[in-house]
């Protein structure tokens, strides 16, 4: 049997659309870790977490919608976005794991499943602003001509991160009110998205939000340390059991 496989199924969006997850399949383990890509979604990169699952927790990695090969248009509103997670939910203990855009998606998530939904985990997550070179692609997508040039997966992800700044400030507004215990981790050699935004990350959650730096961690910490992220998962789990 391969370390994990890929699943077609149906996301219940308000316009249903077909995509994929990889699951590290774990019929009797009694948690589900359900990661959240960032932009542009690349499953791939998740292989190392994904092949090192252990025997109590179940791995899936969705593709997001906008980003399966056959996803013709972007899909940039956080509520319709989390809606991809929802046939993952119910049948056992879960979390969510959000990496870099992803990562406030992981929390809009938590805010919309409040019943299925025990903890959250970000990574790298993005916050505000990436820094200026990683600002330039979405701005791109501000010009027609930007646009004739760039592949449809350039074009979602300009349209995902220019689309999610109007959405910031009402997210934030909510995050206080998020009773749920938070892990967030962040490498202090990211060079995409700034450190300080998990400082910031852990100030509009509040007490529920715990941070840990990961020293010499880079943005993609899915490829480069996955042991650091099964240990957050594991830090979430054990407050999960101490608050029971």
């Amino acid at each position: 049997m391969p370390s994990y496989q890929t699943h077609h199924y149906i996301a219940p969006l308000s316009k249903p659309i077909e995509t994929t997850a990889s699951i590290a399949r774990r019929p009797d383990a009694p948690w589900r870790v359900i990661c959240i890509p960032g932009t542009p979604a690349r499953k791939r990169i998740f292989a190392r977490i994904m092949r090192r699952a252990p025997d109590d927790i179940e791995m899936v990695t969705i593709t997001r919608p906008g980003f399966a090969s056959w996803h013709d248009v972007p899909e940039t509103d956080f509520k319709e976005q989390v809606k991809a997670i929802e046939p993952f939910l119910g049948d056992r203990r879960t979390i969510v794991l959000g990496v870099s855009y992803g990562g406030l998606l992981s929390l809009n998530a938590a805010l919309s499943y409040q019943d299925q939904i025990e903890g959250v985990v970000t990574v790298a997550a993005l916050v505000r602003e990436a820094y200026p070179y990683g600002r330039m692609m979405a701005n791109l997508g501000e010009y027609d001509w930007a646009n004739r040039l760039a592949s449809r997966q350039a074009r979602h992800v300009s349209a995902e991160i220019r689309g999610r700044r109007a959405q910031l400030d009402a997210l934030f507004e909510q995050l206080g009110a998020l009773n749920k215990p938070v892990e967030i981790i962040h490498g202090d050699w990211d060079t995409l998205v700034p450190y300080s935004d998990a400082s910031r990350l852990k100030a509009l959650i509040g007490e529920n939000a715990q941070f840990n730096t990961v020293r010499r961690g880079t943005h993609w910490l899915e490829m480069q340390t996955p042991n650091q992220i099964y240990a957050a998962i594991r830090r979430l789990i054990e407050r999960l059991d101490d608050q029971k």
